[in-house]
């Protein structure tokens, strides 16, 4: 580049990383690209830019010294523009992450419910009819295309984000909508400079937080003496394969009812018609899973619950929102006979699955726990946090003879 540039602008598609003393020192003016959406290292900007300018698809956090303090103006996106911004080594930290939801009345333009996510997080949406049972409701992955819900005059959205840990939390409670409207959650960022913050503005926002209204329309059960939400009642005929098979039962998916509003799996089990060896089989999958729990590799264990009254023990465990890694290969197979494209799971992500079953082996061996039915629809997807090993029904915990 010529050491006297003083504007740049990159192209609509370009997003590469960009490595210290690249672009020249003259460097004042820079525009990135729609798709720009790389981590900027201190040192990859000039000191002596003064505007900068991102795309729509930009979602990173800056780091300390990653922003020149020559910087006077920056554009994250088409609605978030600061000024006058004093940058300085010491008080400048990080772009703060925060969630908003803008629902938006369309005046009659559509017919249906339009729900999308256009922040970078993952998000579920639970779907709520009216006059409908649990069993009605409907858990989805919120992507950014969204769904528009065609049938109903009027649902409830309730929305969950994946924490770090793996875990879903409620960010957005019960929000009624009508035909003819419009829901998005958007991510904005705001500028932290020491205790001063650049805001940015949006028109009609509704932020959650932990005080938010407790949600309406959910049953409630309680197990152990904490409350829960009942968000959806799985059946045999679900489409959903985001749940683990319950032939002896029912299956929920739980909304704790604390200030965190985790998504919890629960598997209720009646033993009234077992036999005595069948529920010693239960107990010994729940001592199984508990002593395994924390691991990251394995589906985790919450709690459980002895009903003598009901015969019913009721199960607590990790929600896996992606689904058996059968389930993945089922899927392919059915892309693959009704599209000439080939679809098919990447080396990289067949060699990540090997190595963590690798691990899995290992930490039940250290245990003395041997499975027995380790298979790919024991096997559960979670989010980017790639596989868990559930499917404990078959399990024991191995004595050695010395």
């Amino acid at each position: 580049m010529p050491l006297t540039l003083i504007t740049l602008r990159f192209g609509r598609d370009y997003n590469q990383p960009l490595t210290p003393s690249v672009l020249p020192g003259s460097l004042q003016k820079l525009t990135f690209g729609e798709r720009f959406n790389q981590i900027l290292a201190p040192g990859s900007l000039p000191h002596s830019i003064k505007f900068l300018v991102f795309g729509e698809h930009f979602t990173r956090e800056f780091k300390a010294g990653a922003l020149p303090t020559s910087l006077y103006f920056l554009r994250l996106n088409r609605r978030q523009e600061f000024k006058n911004i004093r940058v300085t080594k010491g008080t400048y930290s990080t772009i703060i992450l925060d969630h908003m939801v803008e629902a938006d009345e369309s005046g009659g333009e559509f017919k249906s419910i339009k729900v999308s996510n256009i922040s970078s997080r993952h998000c579920l949406c639970i779907v709520q009819h009216e006059a409908f049972s649990p069993a009605a409701n409907q858990v989805l992955v919120l992507k950014p295309e969204g769904f528009e819900l065609l049938k109903d005059d009027r649902c409830t959205l309730t929305v969950f984000e994946r924490c770090s840990n793996g875990d879903y939390k409620q960010i957005v409670g019960n929000v009624n909508l009508q035909q003819g409207s419009r829901f998005k959650i958007i991510q904005y960022q705001l500028i932290h400079g020491g205790d001063k913050v650049y805001g940015a503005t949006v028109t009609r926002q509704q932020a959650s937080s932990p005080e938010s209204p407790r949600p309406q329309g959910f049953n409630t059960v309680h197990i152990n003496n904490q409350r829960y939400y009942v968000v959806k009642k799985y059946t045999e005929s679900d489409p959903s394969s985001s749940t683990p098979v319950n032939t002896s039962g029912q299956t929920y998916l739980l909304m704790k009812d604390d200030d965190t509003k985790v998504l919890i799996l629960c598997r209720e089990i009646n033993y009234s018609n077992t036999s005595s060896k069948r529920y010693k089989r239960i107990m010994s999958e729940i001592k199984v899973m508990d002593c395994l729990k924390g691991q990251g590799e394995f589906v985790d264990f919450y709690t459980y619950y002895d009903n003598k009254d009901t015969q019913t023990i009721q199960i607590l465990e990790e929600y896996c929102d992606g689904g058996s890694l059968q389930d993945k290969i089922d899927q392919i197979e059915r892309l693959n006979r009704r599209e000439d494209i080939p679809h098919y799971i990447k080396e990289g992500e067949i060699w990540t699955y090997l190595t963590t079953m690798l691990n899995m082996l290992r930490i039940m061996e250290q245990n003395g726990i041997a499975h027995r039915d380790i298979k790919p629809s024991n096997l559960y997807i979670k989010g980017d946090l790639g596989i868990k090993l559930g499917g404990f029904g078959l399990a024991t915990i191995v004595t050695r003879k010395i």
